[in-house]
């Protein structure tokens, strides 16, 4: 785990993603969705694991999408935002920026079939009839106990 970088709400219920190390063309993501960002339960998540692609030759033009531009100073390639602060792409920083760009635009690719997973932390919300309440409800795959740590899952069996 020690590779991956947490961009992202403070706490992982609210959603986020995991980056791991910056390849020639890609990134390796798991992103952590809740269900409640469309109106599904409050303690369901879609974690969805693959990779994002992020071709050297596009890194102007998206990151640009996004608010930066990319620039070079002193001979160090990095990232330049709206308040003319610099961050290097040779860092968890500067790598996390490109990463967020790539994912907010181009999205992640999924490796196969089975890379998303549906994760319920404890019991059904009996307040809550589907038929009713609507928003994105599918099937639970794995259902946790009740006091698990989403953070802690994710960790154990995503990185």
């Amino acid at each position: 785990m020690t590779d991956w970088t947490y961009t992202g709400d403070l706490d992982l219920t609210h959603g986020g993603a995991y980056y791991g190390p910056l390849e020639e063309d890609f990134i390796e993501c798991v992103q952590v969705t809740p269900l409640s960002a469309a109106g599904g339960y409050d303690n369901k998540f879609q974690i969805v694991k693959g990779s994002i692609y992020t071709p050297r030759e596009k890194w102007a033009e998206t990151v640009k999408i996004c608010g930066y531009e990319l620039v070079e100073r002193d001979g160090v390639e990095g990232l330049l935002d709206c308040t003319d602060a610099f961050t290097p792409l040779d860092t968890k920083g500067g790598k996390t920026m490109l990463a967020d760009a790539f994912l907010a635009y181009y999205g992640i690719e999924r490796h196969g079939y089975d890379t998303e997973t549906i994760v319920q932390i404890g019991k059904d919300d009996p307040y809550c009839d589907p038929d009713i309440c609507g928003g994105w409800n599918p099937d639970t795959d794995i259902q946790l106990h009740g006091n698990t740590k989403l953070g802690n899952y994710v960790a154990a069996n995503y990185l």
